[in-house]
C-alpha cells in the first residue's frame, strides 16, 4: 500500500496477522495515548537509545487490525529526528512477536 509523508520518511509492511507502519522524522508520533482502552506503557533501551513501548485496544481506527502496539524513540537521529513504529495485530497474542521485532532495531 503506498504511504506518503510530507516531512518524514514513512512506510508500511503488512502480513496476515500484523501490520507495521513507521514514521522517521521531526514530528513522529510521541504516543501520548494513555486514554485508550487497555493502555499499557513501558520504557526500555533498544539499540542504545531510550524507547517507549505502548499497547492498547484500537477498534475502528482504520488500521488493518484492532490491537495496537507501538514504539517511539524520541532521539533517533540528528537534529531532533524521531522514530515511531506502530503495529496493529489481529490479537494480543502477536504482541510478543512485535516486541521481539522492536528489540532488533539498531541505529548507525
Amino acid at each position: 500500500m503506498p504511504t506518503f509523508g510530507i516531512d518524514s520518511y514513512v512506510g508500511e509492511y503488512r502480513g496476515d496477522a500484523i501490520a507495521f507502519h513507521f514514521d522517521y522524522g521531526i514530528y513522529s508520533d510521541p504516543l501520548e495515548c494513555s486514554s485508550k482502552s487497555g493502555f499499557a506503557e513501558r520504557l526500555e533501551r533498544i539499540g542504545g537509545k531510550k524507547a517507549k513501548i505502548v499497547s492498547f485496544h484500537n477498534p475502528g481506527s482504520g488500521y488493518p487490525f484492532d490491537e495496537a502496539i507501538a514504539i517511539h524513540f524520541p532521539s533517533a537521529g540528528p537534529k531532533g529526528i524521531k522514530l515511531t513504529v506502530f503495529a496493529t495485530c489481529q490479537t494480543q497474542k502477536e504482541y510478543e512477536t512485535v516486541r521481539v521485532i522492536f528489540r532488533t532495531i539498531r541505529f548507525k
